[in-house]
């Protein structure tokens, strides 16, 4: 934070907000803030299982993630997500919202067949997280006869939701 509004951010002006692995959540490369402030961090290798999805939330304006209370898994792959195969590496998430205003996560994870999938978690209950029966759904999935979709990078939630629906489901 430029706290001496040079314009400038000096090294005494840095300080860090979250250490990797710190109160049990992932760091990736990716992450993504809500409305509120709150920053969601996922981890991106399928190397972890389950992946999970954290919400960070500096409760007590230290400026740093510094308790538990303050890394609070939102979403585990676990037995909620009706994969065929376990999910992949994931490279991205974004936050939106549905036509009823419940907050969605979207998930990229690709790795090749069938693990190239967008999967989209749904706040169903207003409860602050995604780990209820029926809040995790795979909305598109690669197949080798299809092709699509097919090393997936990035996703990003673009106004309303489309009800197309591409796979007759």
């Amino acid at each position: 934070q430029d706290a001496d509004t040079s314009g400038d951010i000096s090294p005494a002006e840095i300080t860090e907000f979250y250490l990797d692995g710190s109160f049990m959540a992932p760091s990736s490369f990716t992450a993504v803030t809500d409305d509120a402030g709150n920053i969601y961090v996922h981890e991106s290798t399928s190397s972890v299982a389950p992946q999970t999805v954290y919400r960070l939330t500096d409760a007590d304006d230290s400026g740093s993630i510094n308790a538990q209370a303050e890394a609070v898994e939102v979403w585990n792959e676990g037995d909620l997500t009706p994969l065929a195969g376990a999910m992949s590496n994931s490279f991205d998430l974004s936050l939106g919202a549905d036509a009823s205003a419940h907050t969605r996560l979207a998930i990229s994870s690709n790795g090749g067949d069938p693990v190239d999938e967008v999967i989209v978690a749904t706040d169903l209950n207003s409860d602050g997280d995604f780990n209820d029966a029926g809040e995790t759904a795979v909305w598109i999935q690669g197949t080798v006869a299809v092709g699509f979709p097919e090393n997936i990078r990035s996703v990003l939630w673009y106004g309303q939701p489309c009800p197309a629906d591409f796979n007759n489901s």
